[in-house]
């Protein structure tokens, strides 16, 4: 057995979009649509969009287990990060947002073959 220990950092993004069907060029479905008999040919039009993006880090630790088995336990916190819930996007005569701010602490264990 091969223990070992790991550290990652990164960015997480929350998004978003705010749209409505609106017609698109000449009103017909695209090549998938008409191949997957789905949509109404109408077009997706972007009004509002909101992007946040936060860092976030991990610190785990882990083993090999006979050189080919892996298993780990894995810490991530992502640090404070601004994002919209479904309920608070308010449509009037404007596209308003309404912002929720939240810390995500994740805990994973994992099991995987390694290919090493």
């Amino acid at each position: 057995m091969d223990p070992f220990f790991e550290f990652a950092c990164g960015l997480n993004i929350s998004q978003t979009v705010t749209s409505y069907k609106g017609m698109g060029g000449d009103g017909q479905a695209s090549f998938w649509e008409a191949l997957l008999n789905v949509g109404d040919g109408q077009k997706k039009i972007r009004a509002k969009a909101y992007t946040e993006s936060g860092s976030n880090l991990g610190i785990g630790i882990g083993a090999f287990i006979k050189n080919w088995m892996v298993v780990k336990l894995v810490y991530n916190l992502s640090l404070e990060i601004r994002f919209v819930r479904k309920e608070d996007i308010m449509i009037g005569s404007y596209i308003n947002y309404i912002t929720t701010k939240a810390d995500s602490h994740i805990f994973s264990l994992s099991t995987g073959i390694s290919l090493q």
